[in-house]
């Protein structure tokens, strides 16, 4: 099975990806610019700006990840963020998200969230293969009693390769398709993401509905330490 730990499908090979991720050094700054949609009227309606800064090598519940410090610069510039906790496996052509921590900025308390087993997108999929997935999220805070929050499951394809044109930028992206479902809900839900070809930047979400695609997010801007990659 080449799936990895939770899941099913066939992990795919180097040759066939239609990208490949990266593990940029420790103290990489990635500042990201989205413009939002509203998916009834297909309108703008704002932007958002996020920052990412590569922590490097951590243990996270005794697993070797990298972290990732995420803000949320779109109303409050001294956001504090928080901690996302991922690993990338190259054999099974997994990334894969391990958890995260945040703290409340009023109580200092923090919260520590966490997938068992992890949560894994399979990028190397070939056209019209899935990849199938149960995991259970785990929350605590302060390091209290561990509760059970919600157990997923999930199913993504990948369709193939389509040229969409974002604020961004034209570009020839990897096109997936997750089904979702979760035991808080009694529905399921699908979503497109289109990914550049190569290098896997995110480009483009969208729901996925009987009358089509409605898009969420797009991708508007992209640097990488102070200097701007796109447009």
């Amino acid at each position: 099975d080449g799936g990895g730990d939770g899941g099913t499908g066939d992990g795919g090979s180097i040759d066939q990806a239609c990208y490949t991720p990266q593990i940029r050094p420790p103290g990489t700054i990635i500042e990201i610019q989205q413009q939002f949609y509203d998916t009834a009227t297909g309108t703008p309606f704002g932007i958002m700006e996020m920052r990412q800064e590569l922590l490097g090598p951590i243990e996270f519940r005794g697993e070797d990840t990298q972290g990732i410090l995420v803000q949320d610069l779109s109303f409050d510039p001294d956001d504090p963020g928080s901690i996302t906790y991922v690993s990338l496996d190259s054999v099974a052509m997994l990334e894969r998200t391990h958890g995260g921590t945040s703290t409340n900025t009023l109580t200092n308390a923090e919260t520590t969230t966490w997938w068992e087993p992890t949560f894994n997108f399979p990028y190397g999929l070939s056209v019209g293969e899935t990849y199938t997935q149960t995991v259970s999220m785990y929350v605590s805070t302060d390091g209290g009693p561990e509760e059970f929050i919600l157990e997923l499951d999930s199913t993504i394809e990948y369709v193939g390769n389509e040229t969409i044109t974002v604020p961004a930028g034209t570009f020839e992206a990897c096109k997936f398709l997750a089904t979702t479902s979760d035991s808080t809900q009694t529905d399921s839900s699908t979503a497109a993401s289109w990914y550049s070809v190569g290098d896997g930047i995110p480009l483009r979400s969208a729901l996925v509905t009987e009358s089509g695609e409605l898009i969420e997010v797009e991708l508007v801007s992209l640097s990488i330490d102070g200097v701007q990659q796109l447009p």
